[in-house]
């Protein structure tokens, strides 16, 4: 049996459940059960949001429901597009499925799926997060993040951009997002900055990347490790890198070849030029400079 309503139909109740409004409504009788079917455009009036889209079904017995084509819900904190959402009043989950695109105050999310339960998110496929303000953009394979703050983890192949003057390239295993800093666990590899570096552990803060345990830099003409290193970017064509702990640098400009083992090293770098060189507590130090001997050609008779 089928019911039809044509119009502008609405379906409100006093309880918390979803509250429906909408140009077309057919009742669908499935055995027992009674299944709405919303069609001509659907708003739904839902806890803390409101979504549209083209159409939805919802089973009042059961709680359960969806919504299809060009889903738009809108939140205090922000606004989620995808392909479908499914809910489940029973359970308090929403689940968004294809080209889900999450946006709010700190960050924007694109990812083929995701589920939200009490203000938390569990997104995977494709994953893309853009956050705006310190201009990073990480890639990877699944996150959970929180809705009403900047917490977030990311893992599974995941990789790290940071638009700079000279863009700067993170993979990790996993990353871990908040404020105004971002976490990398290792094995962690940087690029970028005419630099190859490699270590356990990164902070990354604002213009600074902290690598550590295990850190190495490698450049075309030198190479410093430590166990913590810093990188610092002090213009767009210069920045430093202090070395600290059991820290050693290796480099080499034409002839000239400079060999230190310290405590603490710090390099600056203008052009991505080793200019500056600085040591403190130097155990072992060696600086070798090779003329280039002048070449006095075949003796006469």
């Amino acid at each position: 049996m089928v019911w039809v309503f044509l119009g502008l139909c609405s379906l409100f109740s006093a309880t918390p459940e979803p509250k429906f409004e909408a140009g077309h409504l057919e009742i669908l009788q499935k055995g027992q059960e009674s299944v709405m079917h919303f069609s001509q455009g659907v708003t739904v009036w839902m806890e803390g949001a409101i979504v549209r889209a083209l159409e939805a079904f919802y089973t009042e017995s059961t709680g359960k429901g969806y919504l299809a084509h060009g889903v738009e819900m809108v939140l205090d904190s922000g606004r989620v597009t995808s392909d479908t959402l499914f809910f489940d009043e029973n359970s308090e989950e929403l689940f968004f499925v294809g080209r889900v695109h999450w946006v709010d105050s700190t960050r924007e999310v694109f990812v083929d799926r995701a589920r939200e339960r009490s203000d938390t998110v569990f997104a995977g496929g494709n994953l893309r997060i853009w956050m705006p303000k310190p201009r990073i953009q990480i890639l990877g394979d699944t996150a959970l993040y929180a809705v009403q703050s900047a917490w977030a983890k990311v893992w599974g192949h995941a990789f790290m951009t940071l638009f700079r003057e000279d863009t700067i390239q993170i993979v990790a295993d996993t990353f871990r997002l908040e404020e105004d800093l971002v976490q990398a666990a290792g094995p962690v590899r940087i690029t970028g900055r005419n630099l190859l570096g490699h270590a356990q552990f990164a902070w990354i803060q604002k213009n600074r990347i902290h690598l550590i345990e295990d850190a190495s830099l490698i450049w075309d003409q030198g190479s410093l490790t430590g166990d913590t290193l810093v990188l610092e970017e002090l213009s767009d064509s210069s920045y430093r890198v202090i070395a600290k702990q059991s820290s050693q640098l290796t480099a080499q400009e034409d002839q000239n070849s400079l060999t230190l083992t310290a405590q603490w090293i710090l390099l600056e770098f203008v052009n991505d030029s080793l200019e500056t060189v600085r040591a403190q507590n130097i155990q072992e130090g060696r600086y070798e400079e090779r003329l280039q001997s002048k070449d006095k050609g075949p003796s006469g008779s």
